[in-house]
């Protein structure tokens, strides 16, 4: 555990209170890294749930504006799992951050908004191996 769970009394970062209280830090945090590439001139990547982004047609709009605003262009590339894949990876993984998850797994999958974004974003089949992926995400950005 550190420290933010421990304020909280909890025991994982997918905790409903921990997220209430970072969320809004931790994307200021990948959102800043993404502008400080960009700022200095390469590519960058972000990697999260962006659950927020996916369903709320603002906020994905603010993220676009955010990049526009340093002559970027902002893409939602959403890698497309099945709750059943899920499990498998979570299961074969064996991760010390999975293991409350994986104590109550049909509870943890029923969490889970696994429906496509509602924002414009390009679909990845997360099954297809990495380079099929990687593939597919340059087709759809090269038009």
């Amino acid at each position: 555990m550190d420290v933010v769970t421990e304020l909280v009394g909890a025991r994982e970062y997918g905790d409903a209170a921990v997220a209430s209280i970072s969320r809004d830090a931790r994307y200021e945090c990948v959102f800043r890294a993404a502008e400080d590439a960009v700022s200095s001139g390469v590519s960058a990547v972000a990697v999260a749930p962006f659950t927020r982004e996916c369903r709320d047609p603002d906020a994905w709009s603010g993220v676009e504006s955010r990049f526009s605003e340093l002559g970027a262009h902002a893409v939602l590339v959403w890698i497309d799992v099945d709750p059943q894949e899920i499990a498998r990876r979570m299961r074969g993984r064996a991760a010390t951050r999975d293991s409350l998850k994986l104590a109550d797994l049909d509870g943890y999958l029923a969490t889970l908004d696994t429906a496509r974004p509602e924002v414009p974003h390009i679909a990845v089949d997360g099954t297809a191996p990495a380079d099929v992926q990687a593939t597919r995400v340059r087709r759809a950005l090269l038009g």
